[in-house]
């Protein structure tokens, strides 16, 4: 077996002879020296950069077979949480050239308490969505990254491999695990082992889907509202006498540029953050889906799609999830969804507007930093909003997001309106500026609700209970029956449910532990109960980690039973 730690291209990278005649025989231009996001020919620099390591893959693939070796090649891709375009690592552009699937996700390579502590979980469903027939690997660290000496403690380590069961990667021996493991973990695989055909024929029983769109977070740029100023401020400088031979705004116009880039990109990761969290919160099962699967047939498995500020849409994807909708299946989107192609260039609208039952301008409001929005219209989005404040006027407020897209209502029901922006505080409420942040629709034979702002990226932000009910309303209101189970295991355990032939498997692992990260204890959590439909009466029902048959009743179409403790992990079999 042939393992790349990369390839991948660095800052300052490729620019040898060979790659610059290249790029110039493709596109018919010098390849560029400097990153600008408005430039056409950076965009397709991005491209080729993702196209020759595809191409290098492919090329050693080939090499190897004619040679006569059977060797397994593959390359550590990201599974990372936040664009990769400056590296060009990505697993669904050099599919083609991996023998495997492999992804690192390690638990620090930058500060513990901005690493969440379900990114395992995320590294292996995005991966399950790009597989397809070939296996995946989830690439683990023991150590505190960069102190590459210091090992992270043994809970964490353990708490990411088994997340990796729970969300359905590729199992391999691991005899360095096996060794230094406790007897906690040894009896977490050996009982993976015992049982291994169950997991490897089970699939994913999700029927949401929560899109992550690498081309988004690699193409998405928007020069934010208070960028004017800053125009400003870069004409002064770019008039000022240059410096050796260098325009002295120059360096200035490259920083802004890269600083604007950030924020697009921030603003991508966040709102993906949000639902994700949200959905491990609320206990709905999903999958994590890659732009590749935003297709017709993918996407029949769902019956609620979301799409966290999917800005970059081919107009295939566009099409597939308007016909989705149409088809009766449920959509919930944020702020500049479909606005751009796959590439980043603007479209004069967004192409899911129609679904969206809205016209939206290219016009931001923000950053809202003490701003509020009013429930408008009474609606199930809204229902049992925990925490909303009636003012002495009547007006149920809610804080506002931060960044709110000018926005006009068609067949849509404007849910909830923007207040004009507060020159401070604490002054009085200010009038409503007219454009919607909660709109919801229903479009053909299908509902979708749309987000005009970066609504999740907000919950991600300041954990705004009121914004979770919303989400939990919106997921039932658009998906319908999204989950054939209700539980009252606490929000800090996951839940991922898998199906296979005549048998159900519900894996749960354990987040609750102590005040922050790292940590050397997860806290068990005792007597969960669980309330699952089901068409027959099961079997068995089994905790596989426990080596324990669980007392059930079935009855009326419900399956009860209790588990009666859960540790770091637990596998349930229903047989029947």
């Amino acid at each position: 077996m042939i393992f790349l730690d990369g390839p991948a291209y660095y800052p300052g990278a490729c620019y040898c002879k060979h790659c610059r005649s290249m790029f110039e025989q493709e596109h018919g231009f010098p390849i560029p020296l400097r990153e600008d996001w408005r430039d056409p020919v950076w965009r397709r620099f991005i491209i080729f950069r993702y196209s020759s390591i595809a191409r290098f893959l492919k090329d050693g693939q080939r090499k190897l077979r004619e040679k006569g070796f059977e060797t397994l090649l593959y390359s550590n891709n990201s599974g990372q949480v936040w664009p990769s375009w400056s590296f060009a690592l990505s697993a669904e552009d050099s599919y083609d050239g991996q023998s495997i699937i492999g992804m690192e996700s390690y638990q620090y390579y930058t500060l513990p308490n901005s690493v969440p502590v379900w990114f395992q979980g995320w590294t292996t469903k995005l991966a399950n969505s790009i597989k397809r027939e070939k296996p995946f690997c989830l690439f683990l660290a023991a150590s505190h990254q960069p102190w590459f000496r210091q090992r992270i403690p043994e809970v964490e380590y353990l708490l990411g491999k088994v997340q990796g069961l729970a969300n359905g990667a590729d199992m391999f021996e691991d005899h360095g695990f096996a060794r230094e493991a406790t007897e906690e973990g040894k009896r977490f695989f050996d009982t993976a082992r015992k049982y291994e055909d169950y997991y490897q024929q089970a699939e994913s029983d999700a029927r949401v889907a929560l899109v992550w769109s690498r081309r988004t977070g690699d193409f998405f740029f928007e020069i934010p509202p208070q960028a004017g100023i800053e125009e400003a401020q870069a004409r002064v400088e770019m008039e000022k006498p240059a410096t050796i031979g260098v325009q002295a705004g120059d360096f200035l116009e490259a920083q802004r540029i890269a600083a604007w880039k950030f924020e697009s990109e921030k603003k991508t990761v966040e709102e993906a953050r949000g639902f994700y969290e949200a959905l491990l919160r609320l206990h709905v099962p999903f999958d994590l889906i890659s732009d590749l699967n935003v297709n017709s047939e993918d996407l029949k498995k769902y019956s609620l799609v979301i799409l966290p500020n999917v800005a970059c849409m081919s107009s295939r994807q566009v099409e597939s999830v308007r016909s989705f909708v149409e088809s009766g299946g449920g959509l919930v989107a944020t702020y500049k969804t479909s606005m751009f192609d796959e590439t980043g260039y603007r479209r004069n609208s967004p192409a899911l507007s129609e679904v969206f039952g809205v016209s939206v301008e290219d016009k931001v409001i923000g950053p809202l930093r003490w701003d509020y929005m009013i429930i408008k219209k009474e609606h199930e989005l809204v229902s049992g909003v925990p925490q909303f404040k009636t003012t002495p006027e009547g007006l149920r407020i809610l804080p506002s997001p931060e960044f709110v897209l000018q926005t006009t209502v068609s067949t849509g029901l404007p849910v909830c309106l923007q207040l004009e922006p507060a020159p401070a505080r604490y002054g009085d409420l200010t009038p409503e500026t007219g454009f919607p942040t909660i709109v919801a629709s229903e479009f053909r034979g299908g509902k979708a609700v749309y987000f005009p702002c970066t609504f999740a990226g907000q919950y991600w932000n300041n954990g705004f209970l009121d914004y979770l009910k919303i989400i939990e309303n919106s997921v039932k209101w658009a998906g319908g029956s999204v989950s054939d189970f209700e539980t009252d295991a606490p929000e800090t355990v996951e839940i991922t449910v898998f199906r296979g032939g005549g048998y159900r498997m519900l894996h749960l692992v354990n987040f609750t532990y102590a005040l922050r990260r790292p940590f050397n204890r997860v806290f068990p959590v005792e007597n969960i109960s669980f309330k699952i439909r089901s068409k027959e009466e099961p079997r068995i029902v089994k905790a596989l980690t426990l080596e324990k048959s669980l007392e059930w009743s079935f009855k009326e179409g419900f399956l009860r039973f209790v588990l009666p403790k859960l540790g770091l992990y637990e596998t349930l079999l229903i047989e029947y």
